[in-house]
């Protein structure tokens, strides 16, 4: 969530609390129907809110082992078999495939290379062993690629669920600031007559400000949405 509809939402709750606080004296305001849609918003935004963090932590897990996955793949697996074979399959046709792929190679052209490298080094498994490296290294190669992609897929999926989540809160904030701005035409009638606890209802509705954004009142609101900054 985002300082800024942080900032709201903790507004919600203050306006909340001022109403169920304030009930003696504001009365029919606080059983109206614009009073339970208040509640069932932060009930809401709450949920959204934790939907939007524990993707936001699952996708960064996701990255991490990711990029876990792909360092074991190149620099465990597929660099010996690409030195080993320079020194020992010289001049081999089809050596090319035994060679590393570009640093930046996406994780598609990377899974490739390495599957390719997996059948290229298969007839001549025994030179790699005697090399030193695993008797079951094709296996493993395929094997780290699907962890590989697996993590992306992932990763992919988190992302997913946070821009649904962050979509859901944007717009269930901006519901909730209706409520209010409903709620606050039935407050200045209220409160006429108590210009003391108005100036305090004024306060509490505001939007505390943060890093230079304009403060807001009961009027509608539109929060932009975070992003996720994903590693390729």
């Amino acid at each position: 969530m985002q300082q800024n509809q942080g900032n709201m939402v903790s507004s919600l709750r203050a306006i909340e609390e001022f109403l169920d606080g304030n009930a003696a004296k504001l009365g029919s305001v606080v059983q109206t129907s614009l009073k339970k849609n208040l509640h069932d918003a932060l009930v809401d935004l709450d949920g959204h809110a934790t939907d939007q963090s524990s993707s936001t932590t699952q996708a960064q897990f996701s990255t991490a082992k990711h990029r876990d996955a792909r360092t074991a793949l190149t620099r465990d697996l597929m660099a010996p078999i690409a030195r080993i074979a320079k020194v020992q399959l010289p001049g081999v046709v089809g050596i090319e495939k035994l060679r590393m792929p570009k640093a930046r190679t996406s994780a598609e052209q990377l899974a490739a290379a390495a599957r390719g490298m997996a059948e290229a080094a298969s007839p001549y498994t025994a030179t790699f062993i005697a090399a030193g490296v695993p008797a079951d290294f094709a296996a493993q190669l395929n094997s780290v690629v699907d962890t590989m992609l697996g993590h992306r897929t992932e990763r992919a999926q988190s992302i997913g669920k946070v821009t649904g989540a962050t979509k859901s809160l944007k717009g269930r904030l901006a519901e909730a600031r209706r409520v209010v701005h409903a709620i606050d035409a039935l407050m200045k009638t209220a409160l006429k007559d108590d210009s003391t606890l108005l100036a305090s209802w004024n306060q509490v509705k505001r939007v505390h400000r943060t890093r230079g954004t304009t403060a807001t009142t009961a009027g509608p609101a539109t929060p932009s949405a975070p992003a996720i900054a994903a590693a390729a």
